[in-house]
């Protein structure tokens, strides 16, 4: 799935760069990216004809209960039935890809998460083919190359081309909806250009695309902590301070919009905030349930 990214980028400068190579670290921000993009939370975008149904749904329904064992094993077999009846069902097609996504990810296993991936991007390939105007095919692809990434090692990563397949399906779903999964493509993006190590790293370009999350899901804690580290790089403390500071307060506070995971984006922002900002932290380190009466979190 060789894309050329420069026409779907719209922060991107003239020229493109090709990294040789990436740090570990790269793929395991990228994947922990699916926590905070939503990818393992959210139900379905469902627009697409055979989207209504009855496997599909069973699949979405199996995939709510996901953490409960073998509802995903489950959900693979309904997809798999599905594609076998009918080859041309992109919503399965997707979806199977999800799910062996969500595998990999969750083994511990390098082999298991190594064959859950190329099953993955065996499946997103095949979604993308079906329908390459539609966005989860892609943003699929996205996270199941960085999961098999991850199960390589860095050469052996760099002479696949990880990196640069994981970036162009990226910017292709960014290209195609930027708020799929509440912005998950944008702040994939953002940390991506983040994580790069040097000279590759691009922090003016990962602010934008944070910003720009933020913007549009203010309630989107995983992409502020991911800003604020990012404006911390580029030399705005006070910024920065500000938006760890928020992430801790709104994990107190009751709010529709808020992420799921907002405790483990909450115990970023707080590890961050003992190192750069100790003085913000007042009586004692921030604990879980130390609130005060207003409902906002004690510094």
């Amino acid at each position: 799935m060789s894309r050329s990214k420069a026409s779907s980028d719209p922060h991107c400068a003239a020229g493109t760069r090709r990294p040789a190579s990436r740090l570990p670290r790269l793929w395991m921000a990228v994947v922990t990216l699916a926590l905070a993009c939503g990818m393992v939370r959210c139900a379905t975008v469902a627009v697409a004809d055979d989207a209504a149904s009855p496997s599909i749904a069973h699949m979405d329904e199996l995939w709510a209960r996901r953490e409960v064992p073998d509802r995903v094993r489950e959900m693979l077999d309904v997809g798999t039935d599905t594609l076998a009846r009918d080859p041309q069902s992109y919503e399965a097609a997707w979806r199977v890809a999800r799910a062996y996504w969500y595998l990999g990810h969750t083994t511990t296993e390098r082999e298991r998460a190594r064959n859950a991936a190329e099953d993955g991007m065996r499946y997103a390939e095949r979604a993308v083919t079906l329908r390459p105007d539609r966005v989860e095919g892609h943003f699929m692809y996205a996270l199941a190359v960085a999961n098999y990434g991850l199960t390589l090692s860095p050469f052996v990563a760099a002479t696949k081309g990880i990196a640069a397949k994981f970036e162009a399906e990226a910017l292709k779903a960014y290209e195609l909806d930027p708020t799929f999964d509440r912005g998950g493509p944008i702040v994939a993006l953002g940390r991506y250009y983040y994580e790069l190590p040097w000279p590759l790293r691009d922090l003016d370009r990962s602010r934008r695309y944070l910003e720009e999350a933020r913007r549009l899901y203010p309630g989107s804690l995983y992409a502020r902590e991911y800003l604020a580290e990012t404006v911390y790089a580029l030399g705005d403390g006070e910024l920065a301070e500000q938006e760890l500071i928020s992430v801790v307060e709104a994990q107190c506070r009751p709010d529709s919009d808020r992420d799921p995971e907002a405790s483990e984006a909450s115990n970023l922002a707080r590890q961050a905030i003992e190192r750069w900002f100790p003085s913000a932290i007042q009586m004692a380190a921030v604990g879980a349930g130390d609130a005060r009466a207003d409902g906002t979190c004690r510094f």
